[in-house]
């Protein structure tokens, strides 16, 4: 902060305590410091004219660099919103809260991990460009095998990175991982520990599986989000569906207008059945 023209500041250290203060010089200059959601310490100040907070100072300046702001086993990436995202095989503790980029809870797994002497379903998630987490254990290892065997044979170890820097491991939470930039060389390759995803089980491309059950007359109630619920007109549903995957084409002339997107809203077009993109 530089705004000396602004503040007065002082510190003070004596035998009892330490401490920091500051004044500002025009009282009529109306400011105040908070940390928000954002984990961030901003200082604001009142425009009268606008009848409105202004911040013009917070720290740390980039979002990711707030300690834990993803919580544990949430990683940062500030190129994209949300900023926070889960790993693989790891769901948001409170979606609803994640959604309104409240990052208040941490990532969970989705089932627990096999430990013991039966590994054969736990397996490890490779993420480049990641900035590690905070609080590693170093350990020694020759390999990536014998590096790999050290984290998997501790059923508290969650991770672990391998290369000239030699081996760490993690015991328990995650902390401040951030994905960086493929460019950038601070990032380097973790691997978190995490359930195998059977075939049955894989995460399906939601806009292609969604054409696939509105080409094939499959069961529309299966794209409906669960929470709510089954009470809805299945006509109505079709609809959607058909007009969705419709907006959605690789080839613009194949999308449907705005004009149009309204009168098939209202009823007043109907829908032909989708195509399928080509990819």
């Amino acid at each position: 902060m530089r705004s000396y023209h602004i503040y007065n500041f002082s510190y003070h250290d004596n035998e009892d305590k330490s401490y920091f203060i500051y004044s500002i010089y025009d009282p009529s200059f109306i400011s105040r410091f908070i940390i928000d959601i954002s984990g961030q310490v901003k200082q604001l100040a009142w425009l009268d004219a606008n009848k409105k907070w202004n911040s013009y100072w917070a720290q740390p300046r980039p979002q990711c660099k707030v300690y834990a702001f993803c919580w544990a086993f949430g990683t940062c990436n500030e190129n994209t919103l949300p900023f926070c995202n889960c790993p693989n095989g790891f769901n948001p503790l409170s979606s609803n809260e994640w959604n309104s980029m409240s990052y208040s809870g941490v990532c969970v797994k989705r089932t627990k991990l096999v430990c013991g002497n039966n590994h054969e379903k736990d397996m490890f998630w490779e993420y480049p460009n990641t900035r590690l987490p905070k609080h590693p254990q170093s350990v020694v290892a020759k390999t990536v095998v014998e590096c790999e065997a050290t984290c998997l044979n501790n059923c508290s170890s969650t991770a672990y990175p391998y290369d000239s820097n030699g081996c760490s491991i993690w015991i328990e939470n995650l902390l401040n991982m951030q994905k960086l930039l493929e460019n950038d060389d601070r990032g380097r390759t973790l691997y978190i520990r995490g359930e195998e995803i059977l075939q049955s089980e894989a995460i399906k491309y939601f806009p292609i599986w969604a054409s696939s059950v509105v080409i094939e007359g499959g069961d529309v109630l299966s794209l409906l989000d669960s929470k709510l619920g089954k009470h809805v007109v299945v006509e109505e549903l079709w609809r959607i569906c058909k007009l969705a995957c419709w907006c959605i084409q690789d080839d613009a002339n194949h999308r449907l207008s705005m004009g149009e997107v309204v009168q098939i809203l209202k009823g007043i077009l109907d829908v032909n059945q989708a195509l399928v993109n080509d990819n």
